[in-house]
């Protein structure tokens, strides 16, 4: 019985360490009159370097192909890009230059841990959250010149 009673509160105290599961959030912070959009973003990666990166394919992911239904600006509630798969597919080379060569790094005005890390529930990565100003208008500018997306919408 003291054995279970022991077993019992080991296995309690390993239950309330404070780990969390990875899901990818983006909030909304604002948006500046210089087309400036400041966003909160939780990178994962067992370095800063890692997560500095996770936190911002995360955060143009979501402004790119999902979108802020929280944002108070119309601009960017609504996604740039309607579709992500039929984009995907017909501007492969830039998505790739975009997102695995770094492009998106052009449009990060300043990042700022804004947390310190927490180990998953898997043990093996750590999450952080950032706090980033993206030039949101250079970032549609370029994706017009590429011809990702129209001028004036999709």
């Amino acid at each position: 019985m003291k054995n279970f009673l022991t077993l019992f509160f080991l296995l309690s105290l390993a239950a309330c360490s404070p780990k969390i599961t990875s899901t990818p959030s983006v909030n909304f912070v604002s948006r500046d009159t210089q087309g400036l959009v400041t966003l909160n973003a939780t990178g994962y990666g067992a370095s800063q370097l890692d997560r500095e990166r996770s936190a911002q394919k995360t955060a143009f992911e979501t402004l790119l192909f999902k979108g802020l239904p929280d944002a108070s600006s119309s601009a960017v509630r609504l996604p740039i890009i309607e579709n992500e798969a039929e984009s995907r597919k017909s501007h492969g080379a830039f998505f790739k230059k975009f997102f695995d060569e770094n492009g998106m790094q052009s449009h990060v005005q300043s990042m700022t841990a804004t947390g310190g890390t927490a180990k998953l529930a898997s043990g093996q990565k750590l999450a952080q959250s950032f706090s980033m100003k993206i030039n949101y208008d250079a970032l549609r500018r370029q994706l017009e010149q590429e011809g990702v997306v129209r001028k004036f919408g999709y």
